[in-house]
């Protein structure tokens, strides 16, 4: 075998692939890029899960608000019974397994639990009620997003003393 033949053949051993550490350089780099883009992944899946939570919780207080203020404010006769249950008029609402129900249909959605249903009378006239009620709730799926409101209404005068 001549010089020349000998040079060509170590420089295809030399040229021939990888080594073991730069496979295993290699690898490694690649699961690292690929764990912190499953992390930033997932924490991107959760924080939209737990803001579609937060925004069912805001629907469901904005829609009880709404129909409890209308209803207090408009009504004629307004009964509690046990600062747990509220009749104005002809519609009954109650707090039963989680639920706030109004003439036993559900006001809220299935996703979020009542956990306080207060009602307080607080006004100085048997003729016209102040009321404050309380709820709190909390959604099924994360309990951790929970929110706790106030809803201060008054029954409207509806005809002046002359």
């Amino acid at each position: 075998m001549n010089k020349r033949t000998a040079i060509a053949l170590s420089d295809r051993r030399e040229s021939k692939g990888f080594t073991l550490i730069e496979l295993l350089l290699g690898v490694t780099i690649s699961v690292m890029i690929f764990l912190a883009t499953g992390s930033v992944i997932a924490l991107l899946f959760r924080t939209d899960i737990k803001s579609k939570n937060i925004e069912s919780l805001e629907q469901t207080k904005n829609n009880l608000s709404a129909e409890l203020t209308t209803s207090a404010r408009w009504g004629e006769l307004i009964t509690i019974i046990g600062g747990q249950e509220l009749i104005v008029d002809s519609s009954r609402y109650t707090l039963l397994n989680g639920k706030i129900l109004k003439n036993n249909e559900p006001l809220t959605s299935d996703d979020i639990t009542i956990t306080r249903f207060e009602i307080k009378d607080f006004s100085n006239s048997t003729k016209l009620k102040s009321l404050e009620i309380r709820i709190d709730m909390q959604n099924k799926n994360f309990t951790s997003v929970k929110d706790t409101f106030n809803i201060v209404v008054s029954q409207r005068q509806r005809e002046f003393d002359k």
